[in-house]
């Protein structure tokens, strides 16, 4: 499924999440170097105590309504080197 940015990306789901490859234009707009190829991963209950820490932000996000990560997260896949730009650099 393809949306244009991550804002667009992130109001548009809703859970409970299908999982599915999600492909993202870009961090604001379409071709900025921020997108890329996202799936959700599902964290069966009850949630682990460990959750991805906060520097793999950009690689892992949550979705606003579930900031705990308590029913998942988005992970981009990539190969290669961290960009700056997908983190909105």
């Amino acid at each position: 499924m393809y949306f244009p940015d991550i804002a667009t990306f992130l109001s548009s789901v809703s859970f409970p999440v299908t999982p599915d490859e999600f492909i993202i234009g870009g961090y604001f707009a379409p071709g900025d170097g921020g997108g890329g190829t996202f799936v959700w991963v599902p964290i069966p209950p009850p949630p682990p105590t460990i959750i991805p820490p906060d520097e793999d932000l950009g690689i892992i996000f949550y979705h606003p309504s579930n900031p705990t990560g308590s029913q998942g997260y988005f992970k981009r896949i990539y190969s290669g080197p961290i960009n700056v730009r997908w983190f909105g650099a």
